[in-house]
């Protein structure tokens, strides 16, 4: 368990009296087996009115006196009320019952502004062998600023889907999104551009999206606000509407996000193929050079299995775009690299957002 614990530049907080305004979790898988591990994460936290609150999370191992320090840094703007809890367990959890080797009650504290909450604890066990370790962050955050100290990233998130202030209409089946066309054109040059000319929508101020899930077209238009996606919208049906639409950001953040969760995929037989054949259709409509080399991977290992072989060629001769990305990703030495530069990646995630473009 804990060897001790530091506070840094925190305060303690009474127990949240105020509503919650935002609340996630988390959780990191890590291959131990690479040494030492440094894990070093930035991520948001999107709140009730859309606002992200974002951190960054510093995993590192000393091996000199086998122990882990757990670093979360506050970098948004404002002083957070955070409820803070964290889990460390090793890959034994599913074959001992309810065995979690390290353990983070929940605490409660005042993170100030560009400042950290940090924790050290004793290594897992080096005789047990164990590959992973999966590292659980759970966040509640309650705050109790008023409007006026709010800040200007924070009041544009605010203004997503505010029909009071809207001076345009996005329209998805039957879900009706107000919006503004000031903070759409200044965030998308495909906007701008209809803005400006003489065409149906901009005279009608309305646009009318058919081809994709009011979902979708809803976490497109939160991240112009917010510059954040959450994990849980990232789908190839918002990496084609990104695509559409000329988001190049966006696009990258599913890019790289997909390619992770197929490194992750567990995945077996036939349900492995049709998801795999899935994301190989995507990448023949688009150019997404981490995706590929996600599926190459996938393809070199042979976790497919045999017959998939002959889907695999009939594919390649069929479709000329996925042909020259497979070709191109497997000449590039590094493609490692262009699916993740570290050994670890997210395994589950609740509410938590995907923010500054490089965020694995």
């Amino acid at each position: 368990m804990a060897k001790y614990c530091k506070k840094e530049n925190v305060e303690n907080s009474k127990s949240h009296d105020k509503p919650v305004v935002a609340s996630g979790n988390l959780v990191l898988r890590i291959d131990t087996s690479v040494t030492p591990v440094t894990v070093d994460k930035i991520f948001g936290l999107v709140g009730r009115d859309h606002s992200v609150y974002k951190f960054r999370l510093i995993i590192d191992q000393c091996q000199a006196n086998q122990t882990f320090g757990f670093q979360l840094l506050n970098l948004s703007e404002e002083s957070l009320d955070c409820i803070i809890s964290l889990d460390v367990c090793d890959e034994r959890k599913n074959k001992a019952k309810n065995q979690m080797v390290l353990v983070l009650r929940e605490e409660n504290v005042l993170l100030k502004n560009m400042t950290s909450y940090y924790q050290e604890r004793e290594c897992l066990d080096e005789n047990q062998n164990s590959k992973h370790m999966e590292v659980s962050l759970g966040l509640e955050i309650a705050q109790d600023l008023v409007p006026n100290h709010l800040s200007m990233m924070r009041r544009l998130a605010r203004k997503f889907n505010d029909k009071s202030t809207s001076d345009f209409i996005v329209k998805s089946q039957d879900k009706k999104f107000h919006v503004h066309q000031i903070i759409l054109s200044e965030r998308s040059e495909f906007f701008d551009a209809m803005f400006r000319s003489e065409l149906f929508e901009s005279k009608t101020n309305s646009l009318e999206i058919p081809d994709a899930e009011p979902k979708v077209v809803g976490a497109l238009l939160r991240y112009l606000y917010n510059d954040a996606v959450l994990f849980s919208d990232v789908t190839i049906d918002l990496m084609t509407i990104a695509d559409k639409y000329d988001l190049k950001a966006l696009f990258n953040r599913c890019d790289f996000y997909i390619a992770q969760a197929l490194r992750s995929c567990q995945l077996t037989g036939e349900d492995v193929k049709e998801h795999i054949l899935t994301l190989m259709e995507a990448v023949d409509r688009f150019r997404a050079p981490k995706l590929t080399a996600a599926i190459l991977e996938w393809k070199v290992r042979g976790d497919i299995g045999d017959d998939f072989d002959k889907m695999w060629f009939d594919f390649i001769n069929e479709h000329d775009d996925f042909a020259k990305m497979i070709a191109i990703s497997a000449c590039i030495q590094e493609r490692q690299d262009k699916v993740a530069a570290n050994p670890e990646f997210f395994v589950g995630v609740k509410d938590v957002a995907i923010i500054d473009g490089e965020y694995l």
